[in-house]
């Protein structure tokens, strides 16, 4: 998968011009949902634009913290009338370090409570476990955060996004394979299928935003000192997330 930010206006074009090249090398497309608390168009308005025009499946990243539980109830039944099957539910970032400071920030469900609504409208009953029109059929995904500070409660809350009904996970870009060694040894492998974020550096000023901005982004100073020594650091960035 490739990840994308939806665009800040409401044309897509741009957009679906940059995914064009790309498409046939990638089985599905990630749309991140107000990723840094940004105004952009919607995730959902965005897999249903690159689905129907590029013939590409999407992952519909959900924000927690951008909507209470009676919008999540209507965005998920609205994406599943459009088609979108992939969700993947995330807490979203905070709207004080984003384009409005000001919005609220919403605490109604947690990541595995979001799972467990998701998996409750796959068995055709909603929150309140009324039953809805038929069951959908939703592809969850879960976060695991491998650079988290405090590991025994990230895999905790694994453990409930497992037991609450995810289908898959997907991890924060990784820059120490050793990370994920590790992890896999001390629960004895992954429960479920994971999709290892990688993003490539483009320098090491991005290498220090991420490593110093982005909770969870851990970046070796060894992976440091190869940008430092490269002629191309970009290149040299595709170079370790190829060895990656």
């Amino acid at each position: 998968t490739t990840e994308l930010s939806p665009p800040r206006g409401f044309d897509i074009s741009e957009t679906l011009h940059r995914l064009r090249p790309i498409i046939g090398s990638v089985h599905a497309i990630n749309v991140a949902d107000s990723p840094r608390a940004q105004g952009r168009m919607s995730a959902l308005a965005t897999c249903s634009l690159v689905q129907s025009r590029l013939g590409v499946e999407t992952v519909m990243h959900l924000a927690i913290r951008h909507r209470n539980l009676l919008a999540l109830h209507s965005d998920l039944l609205g994406a599943h009338a459009l088609g979108v099957r992939n969700v993947f539910p995330i807490m979203g970032d905070v709207p004080l370090t984003g384009d409005y400071p000001e919005a609220t920030a919403l605490a109604d469900l947690t990541a595995s409570g979001l799972v467990r609504l998701i998996a409750g409208f796959n068995d055709g009953v909603d929150a309140a476990g009324r039953e809805i029109d038929q069951p959908t059929s939703f592809f969850i995904g879960a976060a695991l955060n491998l650079g988290a500070p405090d590991m025994d409660r990230e895999l905790r809350v694994m453990e409930r996004k497992v037991e609450a009904g995810a289908d898959f996970l997907l991890t924060q870009p990784v820059y120490d394979p050793e990370l994920v060694e590790r992890t896999a040894a001390r629960i004895g492998g992954f429960p479920l299928p994971l999709l290892m974020g990688v993003l490539p550096l483009r320098s090491v000023r991005h290498a220090s935003f991420l490593h110093n901005e982005v909770p969870g982004i851990i970046i070796p100073p060894e992976t440091f000192e190869r940008l430092e020594r490269a002629g191309d650091a970009a290149a040299e960035g595709i170079a370790i997330s190829q060895e990656l």
